[in-house]
């Protein structure tokens, strides 16, 4: 890839892009910061999105420097307002750095994450799909799950953190 593509609003993202920015970064980011408190992160860090999108078509570090450096630019004379981790991605090249390794870690599976880490992303995960799911039930039937749903949700909960983090392991 010679050209860095152009951020075009609304794209969709596939599920593994998502993944990479919420659990290989967000979620890792705060078990690192806050390891004993777990807060859902409600944001959709769009921008972010597409950066991990371009790490994961394999754009080279020197190209996604120049990426995040075009596209806070075209924030700012937007006047856009940034979630405090698209904020820090995009303004400090620590950051950005940070975020560059993480997302190729996540999508080469190689994240090195302690045992702590690991269960915080994993609880994350699951309650990510709980609350999901529950959303589901709550959309076609305006009520709140019952016990066989529930566990049901806890199996789908399960799986999905076995297959997003099954393969890692913890120092």
């Amino acid at each position: 890839m010679n050209k860095i593509p152009d951020y075009q609003e609304g794209l969709q993202y596939s599920a593994e892009v998502i993944a990479s920015v919420r659990y290989g970064y967000m979620y890792r980011k705060d078990a690192e910061e806050h390891p004993s408190v777990h807060a859902c992160i409600d944001i959709d860090p769009e921008f972010l999105y597409w950066l991990a999108g371009l790490i994961r078509d394999g754009l080279v570090w020197d190209m996604i420097k120049s990426a995040a450096k075009q596209l806070y630019n075209r924030l700012s004379q937007e006047g856009s307002l940034l979630d405090k981790y698209t904020k820090s991605v995009l303004t400090e090249e620590k950051e950005l750095e940070l975020f560059y390794q993480r997302v190729r870690e996540y999508n080469n599976q190689c994240m090195a994450i302690t045992e702590k880490q690991f269960n915080y992303i994993r609880e994350e995960i699951m309650a990510d799909v709980y609350g999901e799911e529950a959303q589901k039930i709550f959309d076609r039937e305006q009520r709140q799950p019952n016990h066989q749903e529930f566990l049901e949700m806890h199996r789908k909960a399960i799986k999905k953190a076995d297959d997003l983090l099954g393969k890692y392991n913890t120092n």
